[in-house]
């Protein structure tokens, strides 16, 4: 093993896979969005709920109200 303690590398390993799966659905989540995309009808973004829930420019507490 390395000069870490073997708990402290399993804790970086266990971290390591907890990472490489959120990457793993990050990239799930932009090929649905670029399949998304290459189907659009160009409506608006107010007709695309996942394109509106992932949109940065309006806070959570704003659109939960709009519903």
């Amino acid at each position: 093993m390395g000069l870490c303690p073997s708990a402290t590398q399993g804790r970086g390993l266990r971290t390591a896979v907890t990472v490489e799966r959120k990457i793993a659905d990050v990239k799930a989540l932009q090929d649905e969005l670029d399949r998304l995309i290459s189907q659009c009808r160009c409506g608006t973004v107010a007709e695309c709920r996942i394109i509106e829930t992932l949109s940065p420019l309006v806070p959570q507490e704003s659109k939960r109200a709009t519903r």
